[in-house]
């Protein structure tokens, strides 16, 4: 009846609905009287290899912080969380990576929690007085084992990227993870 131009054309009444009616799930249960969520904290101690856009490979030790919000979604973990690191790369003039990042990790919940995650935002890279900033973004997985309710221990295995100007890093990240959860 209608001349529509393919196949992906979004009809901006049913877009409209259908993001309502999953905003309104998501409010529903957030604020049900029997809906409980925590505060994750996760602290992180790493070592990071990247390397450069002109080739050269530097790594150092850097640690994260994160805070997040896990919903009450059990036996699923959905936790989305902000991300803050910090990391310095030993050389004649050492550099000075960093990031601030959002994102989400996603997992299972049980004694043993395997779990993936992917963050983007903003990052910047400081080596003899300059300061490039850009954008940062990282996927990886990792596995901790729930020691108590309150408290999870495990690793990480992952990529981050961070392209800011005309510089830009890439590489991988090992760290040893320690989650409380309030």
């Amino acid at each position: 009846m209608f001349d529509r131009p393919s196949v992906c054309y979004l009809d901006p009444m049913r877009t409209w609905a259908g993001g309502s009616a999953v905003l309104l799930g998501v409010i529903c249960v957030a604020w049900s009287a029997e809906a409980r969520a925590e505060v994750a904290v996760g602290l992180e101690a790493r070592g990071e290899v990247k390397a450069l856009e002109s080739g050269t490979v530097r790594g150092g030790p850097s640690v994260l912080a994160s805070i997040g919000y896990a919903f009450d979604t059990y036996p699923v973990l959905v936790l989305p969380e902000v991300v803050a690191t910090g990391a310095v790369w030993p050389d004649d003039k050492p550099w000075f990576p960093g990031r601030a990042v959002a994102g989400i990790r996603l997992g299972f919940t049980t004694v043993v929690e395997p779990q993936i995650y992917t963050h983007v935002g903003y990052g910047f890279l400081f080596h003899r007085g300059d300061v490039s900033h850009g954008l940062a973004l990282d996927a990886g997985f990792g596995l901790d084992y729930r020691i108590q309710r309150e408290i999870t221990i495990g690793g990480t295995l992952g990529y981050e990227g961070l392209v800011a100007g005309n510089a830009s890093a890439h590489g991988g990240v090992l760290g040893v993870r320690v989650g409380f959860w309030l």
